[in-house]
């Protein structure tokens, strides 16, 4: 068998050459072609020229086990690899192929023991009382926070039964089914332990953060610039996913959370706000109105929650049982550590905030978060994806349009006590961009071609079907009053 020697690599391709050559959408229908686990994708560094990344990775594994590589935009590389096994491998036993940096008063350090107590030290503070303000501590949450919370519920309604009832082995075969062995937690327990024990542990309630550079951070190497990922442990991820489940079936049947939250709900989706923004726009121009929306997002969403309110909510939709015990216990002692390369953080105390990364976290924050819409009053609407909330007018006098949202933000804020919202800059639409290996861009419709891609009509026309089939299925929808005009108005044409 032939042998490449990686200091004589003179092309970013290693597949072996034939004397035929193939096309692009030829090899792309191979079934052989790398899918997306079989690809390591990485930022490299300016004046380090890529074929060092093919040596660096040649000396990791054998070069039989790379396909090819390829530049996907400036600073981005991607390198395939015949398996996804071979994957797993490098991320496991490389730890150091991803250095974090962090810059602060005291100066630059890259040394894994402390960069994860800084970032822990940094998150720690996130999860704190300093992200409240003192006027909010001093006036409600410490005096809150001192009077019991007892539910007056009747624990014995049909639905409060249900939701107590003994977990049952198919609730934990169906919460199974939905997880992945990727996040095996801080324990290093894989889910498929679970799956051949068929029993739950002792839970536990600590987590792992893996700081993951964030989008257009690359080159500010400071705390903030890092977001937490937290591996849990997978028998409490189990746990999570059961309650959530009987959770959100309790919340959908009697119809708690607000209609106009799409985030995290099924058959609901960002299509659901972009279809009612895109209607409103359309009334708006045949109306020969002026149309006008804020969006607005929450500052640290989910480190800012207010326990204390939560459990408050709880007791007045459940009863004293198991399913609010559960929640209540979910929700406090909670720590973590970070994790940088194979060296760990002290242990870090969660004040504050649900931990992320978490099923039942999410519909928690969804329910705290519930009755913010409440605040806004017609002629003005609203709209929410989880924290991502948007408020919209239209009028043929500009200046109504302006008196309208400025006065329901003033209202906002005054709810959330001026501190749990920020408006953010104006979202930017962009456009989806196919990248076809490394090779550059071929005009549009030989792209298409190569892609096996629709027409653009036509794909438009297939999702809208099947965005109209699913959205009419949920009566309490919002967007189906647009729908019913759309269809309404396609007939007649």
């Amino acid at each position: 068998m032939d042998t490449l020697d990686p200091n004589n690599l003179n092309s970013t391709s290693f597949q072996p050459k034939s004397n035929v050559l193939k096309s692009f959408a030829e090899t792309t229908a191979n079934s052989l072609f790398p899918k997306k686990d079989q690809i390591i994708v990485f930022n490299t560094i300016e004046e380090v020229p890529q074929i060092e990344y093919i040596k660096a990775f040649s000396q990791i594994t054998t070069l039989k086990n790379i396909k090819f590589a390829s530049r996907i935009s400036n600073n981005r590389f991607c390198i395939y690899f015949t398996n996804k096994d071979i994957v797993e491998q490098i991320i496991s036993k490389q730890p150091y192929i991803v250095e974090i940096n962090i810059t602060d008063t005291f100066g630059t350090t890259s040394e894994p023991e402390e960069v994860a107590q800084k970032i822990g030290t940094f998150y720690q503070d996130n999860f704190s009382n300093k992200i409240y303000k003192q006027q909010f501590i001093d006036d409600i949450k410490t005096i809150s926070e001192n009077i019991p919370i007892i539910s007056d519920i009747n624990p014995l309604c049909p639905d409060q039964i249900n939701l107590n009832e003994p977990f049952s082995i198919k609730e934990m075969e169906v919460a199974l089914l939905k997880c992945r062995n990727k996040s095996p937690g801080p324990y290093g327990i894989p889910y498929c332990f679970i799956h051949d024990l068929g029993i739950l542990p002792t839970k536990w309630k600590n987590g792992t953060i893996i700081p993951i550079i964030k989008p257009g951070k690359k080159n500010t190497p400071l705390t903030p610039s890092y977001g937490p990922i937290t591996l849990s442990n997978t028998t409490t991820k189990t746990m999570e996913k059961i309650i959530n489940t009987r959770l959100i079936w309790f919340l959908e049947k009697n119809k708690i959370l607000n209609k106009e939250q799409s985030g995290f709900r099924q058959s609901r989706s960002t299509i659901d706000n972009l279809h009612i923004i895109k209607s409103e726009i359309d009334q708006a121009f045949v109306n020969k109105q002026t149309p006008g929306m804020v969006s607005l997002d929450i500052s640290k969403a989910y480190d800012s929650v207010w326990r204390y309110r939560v459990i408050m909510l709880l007791s007045k939709i459940l009863a004293n049982g198991t399913m609010n015990n559960y929640i209540k216990d979910f929700l406090i002692d909670r720590h973590f550590q970070v994790k940088v390369s194979n060296s760990l953080s002290i242990s870090f105390s969660q004040e504050n905030g649900v931990s992320q990364g978490s099923s039942l976290a999410v519909t928690i924050f969804l329910l705290a978060i519930n009755d913010i819409v409440d605040t806004i009053r017609t002629p003005v609407t609203a709209n929410l994806f989880a924290d991502d909330f948007n408020i919209l007018i239209r009028s043929q006098n500009t200046n109504t349009v302006q008196y309208y949202l400025q006065t329901s933000i003033d209202s906002l804020s005054k709810t959330a006590n001026q501190k749990y919202l920020k408006m953010f800059d104006t979202p930017l639409n962009t456009g989806l961009r196919y990248t076809l290996g490394g090779f550059k861009s071929s005009p549009i419709e030989s792209l298409r071609n190569l892609a096996n891609e629709i027409p653009p009509d036509l794909r438009r026309t297939y999702n809208t079907i099947l965005y109209a089939a699913r959205t009419l299925i949920n009566i309490e929808n919002p967007s189906n009053k647009y729908l019913a005009k759309n269809v309404k108005e396609a007939e007649e044409h």
